[in-house]
């Protein structure tokens, strides 16, 4: 019968300061700098006004009225898209999804 003897390891009681720590004070610094700056720059741009001119600008890019989406003869009604498909021999694209239409679920 063999038997075996556990050893004993001893950590010394001061750990010199690891990678670990040093990279975790570089991110605590990187986060606080950039926390720093976004601050600056938030005021920055909080700052300036909105004239009428950039306004109406804005609104005319803006305006939904271009876009070609609406132009797609949209079905609400799944049989009533399914019968106009086969009328006119085109396939159906299902936009389906559960929760809030905004994604604030």
């Amino acid at each position: 019968m063999v038997t075996r003897q556990a050893e004993l390891v001893y950590l010394p009681r001061e750990i010199p300061e690891s990678n670990l720590e040093a990279s975790m004070k570089t991110m605590l610094l990187s986060c606080v700098s950039g926390i720093f700056l976004f601050a600056v720059l938030n005021a920055m741009v909080v700052s300036q006004e909105l004239t009428q001119a950039q306004f109406s600008q804005l609104h005319s890019e803006l305006d939904p009225k271009s876009e070609t989406w609406k132009t797609i003869p949209w079905h609400s009604d799944l049989l009533s898209g399914q019968r106009a498909a086969v009328a006119q021999k085109k396939l159906i694209f299902i936009w389906s999804m559960d929760g809030h239409p905004l994604g604030c679920t």
